[in-house]
């Protein structure tokens, strides 16, 4: 019993340690994908994410491979979405927001959202250089946050404000 117990601690230690990277253009790979794979992977990098590929994942449409990547956050697996452009504003608002994934700038920055108009120092002291904080026009810093971004060297990008619609 002892051996089996030892056994599934090794596992689960390998599959918290272990990452798949998959290429959102890689149609072959896509179709051997399956649930072993969260089994085997904690992590999961999803390279080359495009503005049309990551419009699919905003709007949760049923191809196999967006169904995939939503399934993988079922069985606990983290999902790294690599964009493979660098203009933020093509990313849609609400998924930046709210979006369960980590989203990864083409420079290798993880890109990080809130939807208040005021942010504090509290909502990002936590940041490191391995961000990219992104604002919208109307959003603002307060002095300290903006004083802790700029100690830290933390990049900030603005966008403008998304219409209604679009």
């Amino acid at each position: 019993m002892e051996e089996i117990i030892q056994k599934i601690i090794q596992l689960l230690f390998q599959r918290e340690q272990s990452t798949l990277v998959v290429s959102a253009k890689d149609d072959f790979f896509q179709s051997k994908i399956g649930v072993r794979d969260f089994l085997k992977h904690q992590h999961i990098t999803i390279t080359d994410v495009g503005v049309l590929f990551l419009k699919e994942i905003a709007e949760k449409r049923e191809t196999s491979f967006v169904s995939w990547i939503f399934e993988s956050l079922e069985y606990g697996c983290e999902v790294t979405l690599e964009l493979a452009f660098s203009q933020v504003s093509f990313i849609p608002r609400d998924f930046l927001v709210c979006s369960p994934f980590i989203l990864q700038h083409k420079n290798g920055l993880k890109c990080y959202a809130l939807s208040k108009k005021i942010l504090t120092y509290q909502d990002v002291f936590w940041l490191d250089c391995s961000f990219v904080l992104i604002l919208e026009e109307n959003q603002q810093l307060t002095a300290l946050a903006r004083e802790y971004l700029e100690k830290e060297k933390i990049t900030v990008e603005k966008i403008r404000k998304a219409k209604r619609g679009v």
